[in-house]
């Protein structure tokens, strides 16, 4: 086990590194995506509720844009980026602030470090490994530039690490009584919260529901899967107010834009006119034999060889050149 002190040495070293990492690599907006999170923060801040007065994208575009309109934001972004930064301004009365929307931001990798400072003690029952694991979460060559942007990139990383952590330790612990219960309903929260981060965090209720099928065959009592409901009514009960907004501004539970990005055979696709990707126009203008090939050169790239994919983000990117063969092994393992 690992020590109260050393715990309390790996938090506190932890939080000066967050607050470094932060605001030193990353001091203003940089691309879009920041500022449109920051954009629906201020208004957020401002009473104007989760709103757009500019169109970025010609999804669920009004009919005119005469007068003074707005239309509601995030309708292909999730909204959790700009409910940390609307809480950092909210917090400290400082409206427009981009260091006090990265407060939030801040405690949130904070808080990743600690995820894997904790993962690390958990498998490698060490105090070095979990140093190593926590300081290569926090200072990852690719991400480290990125933690403290007012985007989803570190929330995605909390709540998803975090629903995943519980998911394995239920699935190591084989709990399947009624205790358990509200354990498999946080983690259900957790990939809620994932999932208001980004739109892909849903996969995290699949991998919820896979972890309860394990959980009861390793138990040979099927009746364990009432933990599937624990685990979609702690998502489902994170997801309502989203929803319900949803529901009342689009007559959806999700907003078309997130879904429609599907379908984009492009990047240029996200700023057609009209915005009607779909599955027919996706089939249509790929047909089976191009749907086959670009999803190859998604996985391993085209100009730049086997590595210019996604094949090559998961070497370089995920995992840190050295580190991928390890993941393997540990996959394996």
């Amino acid at each position: 086990a690992i020590s109260r002190r050393a715990t309390g040495a790996c938090a506190a070293v932890s939080a000066v590194l967050a607050i470094l990492v932060v605001y030193v690599a990353f001091p203003q907006p940089l691309y879009t995506d920041v500022y449109y999170h920051l954009n629906a923060a201020n208004r957020l801040v401002g009473g104007q509720g989760l709103t757009d007065a500019y169109l970025w994208n010609y999804v669920n575009a009004p009919d005119s844009l005469s007068g003074d309109w707005t239309v509601p934001s995030h309708q292909y972004w999730m909204p959790m980026p700009s409910l940390l930064a609307a809480a950092g301004m909210a917090m400290f009365n400082a409206p427009g602030s981009y260091p006090a929307a990265q407060i939030p931001f801040t405690v949130a990798v904070w808080a990743v470090a600690l995820v894997g400072f904790a993962i690390g003690a958990r498998l490698g029952r060490t105090l070095f490994m979990a140093w190593l694991a926590g300081l290569l979460t926090l200072l990852s060559p690719f991400y480290a530039a990125g933690w403290g942007a007012v985007d989803s990139t570190t929330p995605f990383a909390l709540f998803g690490a975090g629903c995943l952590l519980a998911l394995g330790a239920l699935a190591s612990s084989g709990r399947d009584d009624a205790r358990a219960g509200g354990w498999w309903a946080a983690a259900g929260a957790l990939a809620a919260l994932s999932h208001l981060s980004r739109p892909d965090g849903i996969i995290l209720l699949g991998v919820g529901l896979l972890t309860v099928a394990i959980v009861a065959s390793r138990s040979r009592r099927w009746g364990a899967c009432w933990l599937a409901l624990a685990l979609l009514a702690g998502y489902g009960l994170a997801m309502l107010p989203w929803f319900a907004r949803n529901v009342q501004a689009f007559g959806s539970l999700l907003p078309a834009g997130g879904l429609q990005g599907i379908f984009y055979t492009q990047y240029d696709d996200l700023f057609a006119y009209p915005a009607a990707a779909s599955i027919q126009s996706f089939l249509a203008e790929l047909g089976p034999a191009g749907f086959f090939a670009t999803r190859w050169t998604a996985l391993f790239g085209n100009d730049g060889g086997l590595i210019s994919g996604n094949f090559g983000t998961f070497l370089a990117v995920e995992g840190m050149i050295f580190l991928a063969p390890l993941m393997l092994i540990g996959l394996f393992r």
